[in-house]
């Protein structure tokens, strides 16, 4: 055998190591993809835990949230101000998740639900009243994809109170 053979032998070993290494690193990306949108999904559904045991848990601002809900222009100067906090912070968990959406960074099961959870709100005359009455700071994309979610999804009637 002469060193040409040799030295043949040595890159077909070295460019098997390269494509093992390389098959090696794709199974750790994917991995690690499926990690990160794991953890996305657990810390929005934190989240939406979070917001539901605030109102849950507080009488008064679940009676602040049914009743703006049905009509913000309803609610005092300020019912009107823990409203909309409470609803800017909703809406800036579903600007975070509409991010990552757009960034591929969570997939389609973990979109479908946000995509359900805004158009019920938008379909809510409160959260229009709202939405129209308070100037947010989200980028015009997320605002466009809200307003999309108004024109597809109509008013529901208002519930009665028992």
């Amino acid at each position: 055998m002469n060193w040409e053979a040799i030295g043949a032998i040595g890159e077909m070993i070295a460019a098997l190591g390269v494509i093992t290494s390389l098959v090696f690193v794709g199974f750790q990306l994917r991995k690690n993809t499926r990690v990160i949108i794991d953890t996305n999904v657990e810390s929005a559904t934190e989240r939406l835990i979070s917001v539901s045991q605030l109102i849950a848990s507080d009488a008064e601002l679940a009676r602040i949230y049914a009743v703006g809900m049905r009509s913000f222009d309803d609610l005092s100067f300020e019912d009107k101000v823990r409203f909309s906090s409470l609803l800017y912070s909703i809406f800036a968990d579903c600007w975070d998740q509409y991010a990552k959406y757009q960034n591929g960074a969570i997939d389609e099961r973990v979109w479908q639900p946000v995509c359900e959870n805004v158009a019920m709100m938008v379909a809510q005359q409160g959260v229009r009243q709202w939405f129209a009455a308070t100037p947010m700071s989200f980028p015009s994309n997320f605002k466009g994809w809200i307003e999309g979610r108004m024109k597809v999804r109509p008013l529901e009637a208002a519930p009665t109170q028992a």
